[in-house]
C-alpha cells in the first residue's frame, strides 16, 4: 500500500508576497538548514530518483523548474499564471530540494514530501519532517501544521480544501467534525505489526496535528 504524507499549513501569503516566495524560501538560513538534513535523509531511500530533484537546493516555481512556463509558454507567463491562480483559487506550486512541493491554495498550502505515511513512526524522519514544516510555518505564518495521508484513508480529503480556498482553521473544523479530534502521537495513530504485508497497522481515520 503506497500512502504519502502530506502536511497542511496555513499562509498570510498574497499574489504579490508569493510571487517572491522561492527567494524567500530559499535565503532563510534556518529553513535551509532543516532542509539540508531532510535531504541526507532522503538520498539514501531514493537511490533510483533523478538526483537532480534529490539535489537540487532551491526553491523554484514548477513553471520555472520545466523551464518553460504554464500552457507550453515560456517563463515569463508565470506571473500572469500567479494571477490566474490567485483569482480562480488555483494552486500555485513551489517545487523544493529533496522532492518536497509546496501547492500555495488562497489561505492554506498543500506540503507534499517524499515520505510514505508510516515513516512518521521513524522518530528521525518524523524529527527531520517537523523541522522542516516547523520553519515553513514560521516564514508562512501558519500557527499549525495538520499532517494527512496523501491518499487511501478519509482524512486525506482534507487536501481538497486547500484547493476550494479554505483557511487551516476551516479545514481543521472539518476533519474534527468527521473524524474526531488529531492525533499529537503518530504512534497512537501508526502501529508495526506482523498482520499485514506492509508492517503497519493504521487508523484509517487518523491524522496529526503539531502547535507552533
Amino acid at each position: 500500500m503506497s500512502i504519502g504524507l502530506n502536511v497542511l499549513l496555513g499562509h498570510r501569503c498574497d499574489a504579490r508576497t508569493t510571487s517572491t516566495l522561492p527567494d524567500v524560501l530559499h535565503g532563510d538560513s534556518a529553513l535551509m538548514q532543516a532542509v539540508e538534513r531532510h535531504v541526507r535523509l532522503a538520498q539514501p531511500e531514493y537511490p533510483a530518483l533523478d538526483k537532480d530533484a534529490l539535489n537540487a537546493r532551491r526553491w523554484v516555481f514548477r513553471w520555472d523548474d520545466r523551464a518553460r512556463g504554464p500552457r507550453g509558454g515560456g517563463p515569463g507567463d508565470g506571473e500572469a499564471a500567479l494571477e490566474e491562480g490567485w483569482a480562480t483559487n488555483n494552486p500555485v506550486a513551489v517545487n523544493g530540494p529533496a522532492l518536497l512541493v509546496v501547492d500555495m491554495g488562497r489561505h492554506a498550502c498543500d506540503v507534499g514530501t517524499p515520505w510514505r505515511w508510516w515513516t512518521l513512526t521513524d522518530e528521525a524522519i518524523y524529527a527531520a519532517v517537523q523541522a522542516v514544516v516547523r520553519e515553513l510555518a514560521r516564514l508562512l505564518g501558519s500557527p499549525a501544521a495538520i499532517y494527512v495521508p496523501d491518499s487511501a484513508f478519509a482524512p486525506s480529503g482534507a487536501r481538497e480544501l486547500v484547493l476550494e480556498g479554505a483557511t487551516l482553521g476551516q479545514i481543521e473544523e472539518w476533519l474534527r467534525e468527521r473524524y474526531g479530534a488529531p492525533a499529537t502521537d503518530p504512534a497512537s495513530i501508526i502501529r508495526r505489526t506482523q498482520n499485514k504485508s506492509y508492517g503497519f497497522d493504521m487508523s484509517e481515520t487518523g491524522y496529526l496535528k503539531d502547535t507552533f
